[in-house]
């Protein structure tokens, strides 16, 4: 139960919630670990490279 000056919000956080949260979670702490492992393959320019570019990759698929 949450309790705000606008009332109770009884079951604040659904269960989509928790697993949103634990996923964007998994997703941040995991470029870490992906990070660390690439730099024993590669240099640290190539990695930025390959960073930047999967990023825009992304972007691109969002419509404007």
């Amino acid at each position: 139960m949450l309790s705000t000056s606008a009332g109770i919000n009884q079951g604040a956080f659904a269960p989509v919630d928790w697993v949103l949260f634990v996923s964007i979670g998994l997703i941040w702490g995991s470029s870490f670990v992906l990070m660390d492992i690439g730099l024993e393959a590669f240099r640290p320019g190539l990695i930025t490279w390959i960073r930047v570019a999967s990023g825009a990759a992304v972007l691109a698929l969002v419509p404007r």
